[in-house]
């Protein structure tokens, strides 16, 4: 095993490299060591936020790419149609948002359930039950 030796803040720390490998333990000590570098640290933020920009995907492409998968995947007729009917709703609904939702990290929990109650209105069966 090959160990870091570790010196930050006026004290000393031992951690494992977990490797037995010189090449895998001086990788990891680079890796150690970046992170006490600011610029580093900064560096890594923004390709985050970068990354995190790039993952965005339409709400209309993502639908459209699930209605090919279906196809692809020869589901019924009638299956297929339910599919574009209920999706096609959903597309509507995103446009008359009062902030429209174009991407799908912009439909979180408490959206996708008004959207569920518009769709479902609760039944006046006090039990419940259908």
């Amino acid at each position: 095993m090959k160990w870091l030796y570790i010196y930050r803040d006026g004290k000393y720390k031992l951690v494992s490299a977990k490797t037995r490998s010189w090449e895998r333990a001086e990788q990891k000590a680079r890796e150690v060591r970046d992170t006490f570098d600011p610029i580093r640290q900064l560096q890594r933020r923004l390709e985050a936020q970068s990354s995190a920009g790039k993952s965005q995907i339409d709400i209309a492409t993502a639908v459209d790419q699930f209605l090919k998968e279906v196809a692809r995947l020869n589901r019924a007729e009638a299956t297929r149609a339910k599919y574009k009917l209920t999706l096609a709703r959903l597309l509507k609904w995103c446009a008359t948002l009062e902030t429209p939702a174009t991407h799908l990290t912009q439909l979180d929990v408490p959206a996708a359930t008004s959207w569920n109650l518009i769709q479902r209105p609760p039944s006046n069966n006090s039990t419940g039950l259908l």
